[in-house]
């Protein structure tokens, strides 16, 4: 839509496109969560290889979530016994809120979910940290107007102060 001009400003995970102009607004790192009463979920710490044999939640096949959350596996040789696979995030937060299972979520995505206690983190203590970029991308070839320069300063204030939730 930015490129056919149809929008200002798109944001987006990791994009590059020669045509876009691409602004990192945070980090945004996937991180393995459950339902606190999920029976995987008493430990707060995991190897990867342990995670392997969790019934876990995958989201949006083919997408940079999804290549980053199999390559992880991957890397290490291992095999995640996916149960379910889903079209969205928010759809993946809520089967682990039905206790299906455990997903690789972005912080974002389960900030308020955190803190409210009503989904638990763990770390894997033997794996590099999942990161991507949360961005806002323009074309290259076409001025932003008041309006669009505004929403992006707005952006980039509220994603510094941590305000930005994934709703």
């Amino acid at each position: 839509m930015v490129l056919d001009g149809e929008v200002d400003l798109g944001l987006a995970r990791s994009l590059n496109h020669p045509e876009v102009e691409t602004t990192s607004l945070r980090d945004d790192p996937l991180i393995l969560v459950g339902h606190p009463k999920h029976p995987a979920i008493r430990k707060a710490k995991a190897r990867l290889a342990e995670i392997e044999s969790w019934p876990l939640i995958f989201y949006d096949r083919g997408s940079s979530d999804w290549t980053l959350t199999n390559g992880l596996f991957r890397r290490a040789g291992l095999l995640p016994n996916v149960v379910l696979e889903v079209e969205t995030i928010e759809a993946c937060k809520r089967m682990v809120l039905r206790l299906l299972g455990l997903g690789f979520l972005p912080l974002l995505a389960v900030t308020d979910e955190l803190r409210s206690g009503k989904l638990r983190a763990v770390k894997i203590t033997d794996a590099e940290p999942l990161h991507r970029s949360l961005d806002v991308i323009r074309s290259r070839h076409r001025p932003l107007n008041e309006c669009a320069r505004n929403f992006l300063n707005l952006l980039r204030v509220a994603t510094k102060k941590g305000r930005i939730a994934n709703k």
